[in-house]
């Protein structure tokens, strides 16, 4: 039965497809107005069969049904009843198998998953309580031989991999605790966050973030190797925590050898690379830290790797900006205006605006 659970989603998604339930661009053209028979039909065939287990038919109908791209008020109620549904599982799990059985955590992942995108405009406090509770139990199962299929493939996690939930579980922590971050931070802007108590509950939350990837770092060493590219995508990870809570020797460490596997790599230059993000976190914490001797050389490092693969882009405009920025808190005037010029003659060019931040996200590239 357990391993009938894990296979569920296949075999959901497959009579989704062959429902007929529609394409998405349809349903908008229809204002929403879905058919949702199908749906209503997956869960009264496939559930019966799990419901002793898991919800798993369930949280895949409610995913399905709650997506933006179905909003409309019969998909809204459907994805509320859903939600309903999950909770009330999950406290027949907790009576039926305890509160530390793997059918307890089934249910407490997929109803976090769940609330992801019925509550997608609120706090992830919810879904990090309920990925924490079933942490301890995924950790007694947890098989590093496993791992290897969960995060094997760069770009790609499958969190309900049998024997590797504790890791996907723990990324998903991870993840979120990145999300709860301010926007500014996250940037590397400088921070300017006027509550106390909130700067208190961000500092808790990088120094639980930089616990959460260290032990991900750990994992996929083991299992993977030291240099694999999913290693090294948690390095970064846990380099972006470790500068975000201020613990800038192991965030600089953490970074430069992120840099020294990448070169080792000999990658074709990529604005979205490891590479390119690894020095943009450098330089952002830096400048963060008031530590422009050790900024103005990874500008110049982003320079010249941006001449390498789109020199006339709007990254390069957003770099030029910010060290003509540094050479006039340094009075290097003369050396800051042609930088200038260069930026506006890029955004003119490419229509780009000023706002354009050169912290965009990474797209992570494919293992090679």
């Amino acid at each position: 039965m357990h391993d009938q659970i894990h296979y569920a989603p296949h075999i959901v998604l497959a009579i989704v497809d062959r429902a007929g339930a529609g394409d998405s661009k349809e349903a908008n053209a229809n204002g929403g107005n879905m058919n949702l028979q199908p749906f209503s039909t997956i869960v009264s065939v496939i559930s019966q069969p799990l419901k002793k287990a898991s919800s798993c038919a369930l949280v895949l109908a409610a995913l399905l049904a709650a997506s933006s791209s179905l909003a409309s008020p019969a998909s809204e109620e459907f994805g509320r009843q859903i939600e309903a549904k999950l909770r009330s599982e999950l406290l027949m799990c907790r009576k039926k198998y305890g509160n530390d059985s793997p059918q307890t955590a089934d249910a407490l992942e997929y109803l976090a998953n769940s609330w992801a995108l019925r509550h997608s405009h609120s706090t992830d406090d919810e879904r990090i309580s309920l990925f924490r509770e079933a942490l301890p139990i995924r950790k007694r199962n947890y098989n590093p031989a496993k791992f290897v299929d969960a995060f094997g493939h760069t770009g790609m996690v499958t969190m309900k991999t049998p024997g590797a939930e504790y890791a996907g579980d723990l990324w998903q922590i991870g993840k979120m605790l990145e999300a709860s971050r301010p926007q500014a931070k996250r940037n590397g802007a400088a921070r300017a966050i006027k509550k106390k108590n909130v700067v208190l509950q961000i500092q808790v939350n990088d120094l639980d973030a930089v616990a959460i990837w260290k032990e991900l770092v750990q994992m996929s060493s083991k299992s993977l190797g030291p240099e694999h590219p999913t290693t090294v995508d948690f390095m970064i990870d846990l380099g972006q925590c470790e500068s975000a809570a201020e613990d800038y020797n192991d965030a600089e460490k953490t970074l430069m050898q992120v840099l020294s596997i990448e070169r080792k790599r000999n990658l074709k230059p990529d604005q979205y690379s490891r590479e390119s993000w690894c020095l943009c976190t450098l330089r952002n914490m830096y400048v963060d830290s008031e530590n422009d001797k050790k900024a103005e050389p990874v500008l110049k490092q982003e320079i010249e790797y941006q001449n390498r693969c789109e020199p006339e882009g709007p990254f390069m405009a957003g770099i030029l900006e910010m060290y003509s920025e540094l050479l006039r808190r340094e009075s290097r005037v003369a050396e800051a205006i042609p930088m200038e010029q260069h930026a506006a003659k890029i955004r003119q060019k490419t229509g780009a605006h000023q706002e354009h931040q050169v912290t965009a996200k990474i797209i992570k590239p494919v293992a090679k």
